[in-house]
C-alpha cells in the first residue's frame, strides 16, 4: 500500500482534513461501532498481553476501518491489508515491551503515545512536531524526567512518578540506557539535563 500513497500528490489529497472534518458524525460513529470487536479481536492474539498495546492499536484499527467513508476508492482488500499490518505491529511492539519491567513499559508506551503530533502545514503537507525528545541526534532519545512528568499531566494521561521513573529505566531495554548528561535541547534550545536512550531503527 505504502508505494500506491506515495503517488498522490498535494492536489490528490487537497481537502482531506475538511472532508475528515465535516464527516466528524459518522466517524466517530463508526469508530465507536466497530472498537469494542477491534478490542476482543487483539485480546484474543495469544502473543498481545499488554493492555494498551490492545487499546492503543484497537483505536488505530477503528479509524483505519472508517477511511472507507472518507475515501471511497479504498477497497475492502485494501482494509484488509491496512488490518493485518496494523496487527503486526502490534505483535511486533509486544515482544519489544516483554523483557522490559512494567514500569518501563509503561513509560514508553506513554512516550510513543505523545512525543509526536501530525500536522497539517501550508499546502495540506504533512508535518511531526515533536513534544518530548530533546535530542538533535536521529538514533538517540533525550528525555527531561520533570518536562515528562509535566506533558502527561497537560495531556491527561496516566502519569508514572518520578521514583518509578528514576528506579526502573536505567534497565530499560526495548531502548537502551546510555546515560544521564545535560545537553542543549532540540526542543527549547538551551542547556537541560536529561536521560539519554538509544533509539529502534
Amino acid at each position: 500500500m505504502a508505494p500506491e500513497f506515495e503517488r498522490f500528490t498535494v492536489d490528490d489529497i487537497a481537502g482531506f482534513l475538511s472532508k475528515c472534518l465535516g464527516m466528524e458524525t459518522q466517524i466517530l460513529d463508526q469508530f465507536r461501532k466497530v472498537y469494542p470487536d477491534y478490542v476482543s479481536k487483539y485480546h484474543d492474539i495469544e502473543e498481545i498481553r499488554d493492555e494498551r498495546v490492545v487499546k492503543v492499536h484497537a483505536t488505530i484499527a477503528s479509524l483505519a476501518n472508517a477511511l472507507q467513508l472518507v475515501v471511497p476508492e479504498l477497497s475492502d482488500n485494501h482494509l484488509q491489508r491496512l488490518d493485518q499490518f496494523i496487527q503486526v505491529r502490534a505483535v511486533a511492539r509486544q515482544r519489544s515491551l516483554n523483557s522490559d519491567h512494567p514500569v518501563v513499559q509503561a513509560f514508553w508506551e506513554t512516550y510513543d503515545l505523545l512525543h509526536v503530533t501530525n500536522r497539517v502545514g501550508k499546502g495540506f503537507a504533512n508535518m511531526d512536531v515533536e513534544h518530548l525528545n530533546h535530542s538533535n541526534h536521529e538514533d538517540q532519545i533525550a528525555i527531561n524526567l520533570t518536562h515528562f512528568y509535566q506533558y502527561c499531566v497537560e495531556s491527561k494521561v496516566e502519569v508514572i512518578s518520578k521514583a518509578d521513573m528514576k528506579k526502573f529505566l536505567p534497565g530499560s531495554k526495548s531502548h537502551k540506557f546510555i546515560g544521564q548528561k545535560t545537553i542543549r535541547s532540540a526542543l527549547f534550545n538551551r542547556p537541560l539535563w536529561c536521560w539519554i536512550f538509544k533509539a529502534r531503527k
